[in-house]
């Protein structure tokens, strides 16, 4: 069971191999866990130093940041795994017990399946983290090496001018930069690893039920229950690694766009890319088998859909029900109860990096070309959403018009308008966090750069700012624009129900219009956070605190 992985884990010196009982075995693995893990903090501590002592500026900063982060997640991940070792075994040995132990060959099948899947997906990763390696020692060699440089500044308590010092100094940084991106692939391939197992439990219990008799249910109702205990106890053992990976993730590719967008020479550009794609992926495979789990455990009521329930006694089918009712809450992976590991949080993260990297180096053409392209594109999906809401209330005037007297006809309008008022909710709760982060960063941009304006004393310069803040405005403008056409929609079936023939319609259809009147008088309102309203009074509220942010700003520096 998860051989690969912890395969993994052991070259990275996560995990001393159980079958490993002998002293000489247990001294040698021990002493080369304690070598690596040394050699990560060690490096850890003298780019904290160097950080803290000898970095003057932006450049030096964004330099040292992102592999001391890097080296901070991979030894925390290390240490970690190495206290908490008992529980890992523990929820190892979870999967081959009863009733997760497979029963027959075709489970058997499913489990191997979802093996292969692990080790497949594990081995890609791995490949990306090696050529991120390769490219950085690469670079290394071909121009620190030769000028005596080291790969990474840091501070160092003794003179390395000699050959012999440097060039330990310069290995242990090898040493320890390939290292956390062993130890960060290994890592991540356990996690992975039991959430494609989570998965392939709910396929088993999926298949089970097909074969279901009176016994096998109340087995299958226990398996379920066991399923939903396993998930919880791994997101228990693995949330502070989330909450860390996250976090981090964010401020590495955030200062590495930084870097990017400095970058003069091609050698250093290549290297940054691979190294910004690795850490792309590490999120992005969180995020994708996190929702992998979701989508799995609420695909099972389809399976139970599909059952013969004609066939079924009464007891089996209240089995089943209680079964249905715990698999309409999805299980779901959270980094540090903040952040749900699934798609969306992914996007989030990316539109997050790009709104903070924009906010410290808005003038860079690769950096504004970029986030231009991902603020466009999301903004592009929200607005659709918005269009489309707008188009189902004109759908739903449309075959209030064509009205029959048929009682059917008139319960499918009062459900369907109940359906667009829910399918507005779910958007506006899919997209208030996104909401919320581009109108506070938005303000902050458009008041920093009215600020650069008033200051600007070129030409050229301002033209580029009033252009770049034209865009900023455009950006909440259509959120607001949208937000309100859906506001007006809303309240414009009050008008259209209101012109209706009401002599003709029987007293049953005049009750169930007066139930869509009564709300259409409370318009959908699209809000970011459950704060600021998307509408056009909250465009003119946000750009006079702009400016009056501006005005004080500007006498503040005048004074």
């Amino acid at each position: 069971m998860l051989k690969f992985s912890l395969m993994l884990c052991a070259f990275a010196g996560c995990w001393q191999p159980i079958i490993w009982t002998s002293l000489f075995k247990h001294i040698i693995y021990k002493t080369y866990a304690i070598f690596l893990i040394f050699s990560l903090y060690l490096f850890l501590i003298s780019q904290f130093i160097n950080i803290t002592l000898n970095v003057g500026n932006s450049n030096e900063f964004t330099d040292a940041l992102y592999m001391m982060l890097t080296i901070f997640v991979a030894g925390y991940k290390q240490v970690y795994m190495w206290i908490d070792r008992k529980n890992f075994i523990i929820i190892i040995n979870i999967l081959n017990e009863k009733p997760f132990a497979p029963y027959e060959t075709h489970e058997v099948m499913i489990q191997e399946k979802f093996e292969k899947l692990i080790q497949n997906n594990m081995r890609r990763y791995l490949i990306i983290v090696l050529m991120s390696i390769t490219s950085i020692l690469t670079m290394s060699v071909s121009t620190n090496f030769k000028k005596r440089n080291l790969t990474y500044k840091a501070w160092v308590p003794f003179d390395y001018s000699s050959p012999a010092i440097y060039f330990v100094v310069y290995i242990h940084q090898l040493i320890a930069m390939s290292t956390s991106g062993i130890v960060n692939v290994a890592c991540d391939s356990l996690l992975c690893g039991f959430l494609l197992h989570i998965c392939c439990q709910f396929e088993i219990l999926g298949y089970r039920l097909t074969k279901l008799t009176q016994n096998s249910l109340c087995d299958c109702v226990r398996h379920h229950n066991r399923i939903f205990e396993y998930a919880y106890t791994v997101n228990n053992m693995f949330a502070k690694i989330i909450a860390i990976q996250f976090a981090v993730s964010m401020l590495v590719v955030c200062s590495n766009l930084y870097r990017i967008a400095m970058a003069r020479d091609y050698v250093s550009f290549i290297s940054l890319i691979m190294y910004t794609s690795a850490i792309l992926v590490q999120i992005f495979i969180y995020c994708w088998f996190g929702n992998e789990v979701k989508l799995k455990s609420l695909q099972l009521i389809n399976s139970i859909y599909d059952i013969e329930w004609l066939a079924l006694s009464n007891s089996n089918k209240k089995d089943l029900l209680l079964i249905m009712k715990r698999a309409m809450t999805p299980i779901e992976f959270t980094s540090g109860y903040i952040i749900t590991m699934n798609l969306e949080s992914f996007v989030a993260l990316l539109k997050m990096s790009y709104s903070v990297f924009n906010l410290l180096h808005q003038t860079n053409l690769i950096g504004m070309a970029t986030s231009g392209i991902v603020n466009v594109a999301c903004e592009s999906i929200i607005c659709g959403l918005l269009l489309h809401i707008c188009c189902q209330l004109e759908i739903l005037e449309y075959r209030l018009t064509k009205m029959t007297h048929g009682e059917d006809v008139l319960r499918n309008c009062v459900s369907h308008h109940n359906r667009i008022f829910e399918y507005a909710h779910t958007i506006n709760d899919k997209f208030a966090k996104i909401i919320a982060v581009q109108f506070g960063v938005s303000m902050m941009v458009v008041c920093s750069n009215l600020y650069r304006m008033a200051m600007a004393n070129e030409y050229m310069k301002f033209i580029p700012l009033i252009m770049y803040t034209g865009c900023m405005l455009a950006q909440i403008f259509i959120y607001c624009w949208f937000g309100n056409e859906v506001k007006l929609k809303s309240l414009q079936l009050a008008n259209s129900v209101y012109n209706m023939n009401w002599l003709e319609l029987s007293n049953s259809n005049k009750k169930s219009l007066l139930i869509i009147m009564k709300r259409s008088t409370f318009p959908i309102e699209f809000s970011s956070a459950y704060i600021i309203t998307m509408n056009l009074e909250s465009f003119v509220a946000l750009l006079k605190m702009s400016y009056s942010s501006f005005n004080l700003l500007h006498q503040t520096q005048e004074q």
